[in-house]
């Protein structure tokens, strides 16, 4: 990550309520894709609050040390949002997604992992599922009493699913089981296509799951995963659309998509 040149930050709140944004823009991944790793080169984050915050460039820190600290922070964080929860995931054939569901899996204070998966049955999304976690060495039969995997139609209303599974993410009907927390990391990836192809199956799916986490009584934690635009700091909302209105319809539907997101 390149150094920061300015000696102070300024942040300056808008209208509504203080947000924090956290953006992760590239990773470089191990040199084979086998061993299931992957390393974040660069992370940004924006804070907007009516403060100032000060960046002392010739502080020395032990960074492995206060890593430590953070890690243990995070590990708390996330047992109180997961612990014996159900956890929603889309995308999980995907690179991301498949050591996401493996950590869900390994976790013992998450009960179920329920994956969104494109299949014509609930036989043939597990199948698909079982061997892109296999592909990515990230299977292990142990898992398969805690996954449940969702038959998927992009192109249908309400995720494609049955009623029963859409009464349980959006929690009306409560001996359908609710779902906790939501991982969207699912999406269709085509750099050629136009916005008005990649909507449906990006666009239309996103806001369908920022209704359902809006009406269930569940409250579920919501973690949208993300790509295409690369932000910087002092760029506001008007700036990057102005800046993708004449890129490829994948950049242009990540920013519809990730907007409400943000804000709901």
């Amino acid at each position: 990550m390149p150094a920061l040149s300015a000696a102070e930050i300024k942040h300056s709140a808008g209208p509504g309520r203080p947000r924090c944004y956290y953006r992760l823009n590239w990773y470089r991944l191990s040199s084979s894709y086998q061993s299931g790793e992957f390393r974040q080169t660069e992370f940004w984050c924006f804070y907007r609050h009516p403060e100032t915050i000060t960046v002392e460039t010739s502080t020395k820190v032990d960074v492995l040390e206060s890593f430590a600290s953070l890690r243990e922070e995070l590990i708390w964080a996330t047992s109180k949002v997961i612990s014996g929860k159900t956890v929603f995931v889309t995308g999980g054939t995907g690179f991301l997604g498949t050591h996401i569901v493996r950590q869900l899996c390994d976790r013992p204070d998450c009960e179920k992992a329920i994956v969104h998966v494109r299949g014509t049955n609930p036989d043939a999304a597990l199948e698909r599922l079982i061997n892109s976690a296999k592909r990515a060495v990230c299977w292990s039969d142990n898992y398969l009493p805690k996954i449940e995997a969702w038959a998927e139609n992009l192109a249908k209303p309400k995720l494609g699913l049955i009623r029963g599974q859409w009464a349980s993410l959006t929690g009306r009907d409560s001996n359908c089981g609710l779902v906790n927390s939501i991982i969207h990391a699912g999406n269709a990836v085509n750099w050629k296509a136009g916005y008005e192809v990649l909507k449906a199956a990006n666009v239309n799916l996103t806001m369908e799951l920022i209704k359902a986490a809006l009406v269930t009584p569940a409250k579920p934690a919501f973690v949208y995963v993300s790509g295409g635009h690369r932000w910087s700091a002092g760029e506001d909302d008007a700036t990057i659309s102005r800046g993708v209105a004449s890129s490829n319809g994948y950049s242009q539907m990540k920013m519809v998509a990730e907007l409400p997101t943000k804000d709901f």
